[in-house]
């Protein structure tokens, strides 16, 4: 933890003038006194991200009308998406969002269709590409041995040195 002795000291640290600094602490303060509430939430965005060198994780909930960042939740479960539709949005909220973006997972995905039944689901554009991106790998290693060499065979292993490194069959130990 830092200690900072003055607020000038801070701001400059910050490199901003301290009435800006007042100015963010201020609102910061003032929406945490008074709870902090979603309004016009229609549509979400969904996804977690790893802390901890990987080994936690946050759910983070964004309205992608305002590129703002409106919860964030501990975990990456069920569970955890459940908790932000029961404890942060009414029902007449979880009536009016139209949109929800996400990844993949079964998670997000049904908790999504069982609070919002009026929104439409979308799988955010990096999964879609990454999916397109490994099918269009596993044919490449299907059709490739076809079309170089005119027949269907397997392709090498990548790295064939890697498996003359280990014991294997034909080879013998201490030789």
């Amino acid at each position: 933890m830092i200690i900072i002795p003055t607020f000038r000291t801070a701001a400059a640290i910050l490199k901003m003038a301290p009435s800006t600094l007042s100015n963010c602490l201020h609102r910061v303060i003032t929406r945490v006194r008074t709870g902090h509430t979603i309004r016009g939430l229609v549509t979400l965005g969904a996804d977690e991200i790893a802390y901890c060198k990987g080994r936690k994780y946050a759910t983070i909930i964004y309205d992608l009308d305002r590129s703002r960042v409106v919860w964030v939740g501990q975990g990456k479960g069920r569970e955890t998406i459940d908790r932000f539709f029961n404890e942060q949005l009414s029902d007449g909220q979880k009536q009016r969002i139209r949109w929800a973006s996400c990844d993949r997972s079964r998670a997000y995905t049904g908790a999504i269709q069982h609070h919002c039944p009026n929104a439409t689901l979308v799988i955010d554009r990096f999964h879609v590409v990454k999916a397109l991106n490994e099918a269009l790998d596993a044919v490449r290693k299907d059709e490739w041995p076809r079309l170089h060499w005119g027949h269907s065979t397997p392709l090498p292993e990548r790295h064939p040195r890697d498996r003359s490194l280990s014991c294997g069959e034909g080879l013998e130990r201490g030789a």
